[in-house]
């Protein structure tokens, strides 16, 4: 980002990305595109087919409680991470580069909190014990760090509410075990479908609830820190 700029950062991403995904389409039988003309009973059949998988997230009552845990973490992950770049402008007057610098100590501490949740505590304590005391705990420093007005502070604060992202896969793969085999794969494809429609009801949500709750004072004053209309996306999610 800083050199070069919010932009090129951005588009990196997809130039890193673009090999693989021209390796994928050129050398990987299953991704070719389909040579048969395109109908209207071939897109009927493609509705029919996610509606089916749609069903299996209501496969019963147990599926359905995961699949609702599912979506409204999903939610909190991708609408929080896409208002951090306001509020800690906004908030402490941070630029690009720290509000990059924490996201990317947040994703890392991702793959520790993932460790210790999945390898230590769901084997220690069982699955339920892990997932709610996790939900629980992280949910009070999401609404702690909107009481703390050092910018230092709220940073480290984000080294361990990314401990809310490991919970998605592990509720997909506590969800595999109510789903016959046949049926994996469209399990997983309803799985990514809901992550999505949460992606994107998230991301926009969040970001319209800070616009309307957060107030019009200079960034990074001392009146801004204590804006608590601007910390509403993280009461939310605790």
């Amino acid at each position: 980002v800083g050199y070069l700029g919010l932009a090129g950062g951005m588009a990196s991403a997809g130039v890193l990305l673009l090999p693989y995904w021209l390796y994928l389409a050129c050398y990987q039988p299953e991704t070719l595109a389909n040579s048969q003309p395109l109908r209207c009973r071939h897109l009927c059949s493609a509705f029919v087919n996610q509606a089916k998988s749609v069903r299996l997230l209501l496969h019963n009552r147990r599926m359905t409680l995961l699949t609702l845990i599912n979506f409204i973490s999903t939610t909190a992950v991708y609408g929080n991470q896409n208002i951090l770049l306001y509020w800690y402008e906004y908030k402490f007057g941070f630029g690009p580069g720290d509000t990059a610098l924490i996201l990317v100590e947040s994703l890392i501490m991702l793959t520790v909190w993932g460790f210790l949740l999945v390898r230590i505590c769901v084997k220690s304590y069982g699955f339920s014990n892990s997932f709610g005391w996790t939900m629980f705990v992280v949910g009070l420093l999401y609404a702690g760090q909107c009481f703390v007005y050092n910018g230092l502070a709220v940073a480290l604060f984000g080294l361990f509410t990314s401990a809310l992202w490991p919970l998605q896969p592990l509720i997909g793969a506590t969800a595999t075990p109510e789903i016959a085999y046949e049926d994996q794969g469209r399990l997983q494809g309803a799985l990514y479908s809901l992550q999505m429609m949460a992606n994107l009801i998230g991301s926009y949500g969040y970001l319209r609830l800070y616009i309307a709750t957060r107030g019009d004072y200079a960034a990074g004053t001392n009146a801004s820190r204590h804006d608590l209309g601007a910390d509403s996306p993280f009461f939310l999610t605790a």
